[in-house]
């Protein structure tokens, strides 16, 4: 009976390690992944105290509302967007408003 069990036992402690070696590739790759997000360019060019830039904007352009600089992490492009649709700017002109230069 020893013998019956023991190849059973190992096979399903392979199973488990292997389910736990794939659960922590997963959970470094999306470390991974948000880690160069974070050092990507867009992830760089929204970075920052946004309510102080957002303050800012609507200073600067009336028409702007909170839902329009509403910004979410990962979704810069959809910021952009909005901006490019509400004020006639190109992307590199709204770069510039944002980030200061």
């Amino acid at each position: 009976m020893k013998y019956l069990l023991t190849p059973i036992f190992l096979g399903t402690a392979l199973f488990l390690s292997s389910c736990d070696e794939r659960r922590e590739s997963k959970v470094e790759r999306a470390q991974e992944k948000a880690a160069a997000t974070a050092d990507s360019p867009k992830g760089q060019q929204v970075k920052g105290d946004w309510n102080v830039t957002k303050g800012k904007l609507k200073q600067k352009f009336a028409q702007l509302t909170d839902d329009d600089l509403m910004y979410e992490h990962g979704k810069e492009d959809e910021l952009y967007g909005r901006l490019q649709k509400k004020l006639g700017k190109t992307r590199e002109e709204i770069d510039k408003l944002i980030n200061g230069d």
